[in-house]
């Protein structure tokens, strides 16, 4: 990988890598990555019982990696037609293989009613997708000052970068 990576081309790598995941969302302000999942309308007690088997996966997984130390959350938003999964974590220790945990675990319990546009990527693009995303979480790629945006639109990957620096809070 001779070439300089972006923080666009990390999020870009992240959709194309992962057709699960609808939005990507990087806040500057905590550092946190908001991955969107968009599900048909699940019933409370379905997400009841999702988020306890979420929790003691990830829970697992930060034990057997000795991370004590990261942000995790979710939530769950509803209309009429759609139910909106957002799960939010910190990048300073965010993993390629805790990606991979969060969207199976989504694409395991929810399954049929996971919406996602895009179908997998073969063997290579995959890897090629991987080492992108490993290389810019690892050298801390995904930080910074802008608030950046990415999701799908008639099958292309979008990405929006608005840039926080002399911007003051109100």
């Amino acid at each position: 990988m001779g070439q300089e990576v972006t923080q666009a081309e990390v999020l870009i790598s992240l959709l194309v890598r992962f057709p699960q995941i609808a939005a990507v969302h990087y806040e500057p302000q905590g550092r946190l990555l908001r991955l969107i999942f968009v599900l048909e309308t699940v019933q409370p007690e379905d997400f009841q019982l999702f988020t306890d088997r979420f929790k003691a996966h990830l829970k697992a997984f930060h034990h057997l990696k000795n991370n004590a130390e990261y942000h995790l959350s979710w939530e769950k938003q509803k209309n009429q037609k759609f139910s909106v999964l957002e799960i939010r974590r910190d990048v300073s220790s965010l993993s390629l293989e805790e990606l991979n945990l969060i969207t199976e675990l989504v694409l395991d319990y929810h399954g049929p009613s996971l919406l996602q546009e895009g179908s997998a990527v073969d063997e290579e693009d995959q890897f090629e997708h991987n080492v992108l995303i490993e290389s810019g979480l690892s050298l801390g790629l995904i930080s910074g000052q802008e608030k950046l945006t990415g999701f799908r639109e008639n099958g292309r990957v979008l990405v929006f970068s608005t840039s926080l620096t002399g911007v003051s809070q109100v």
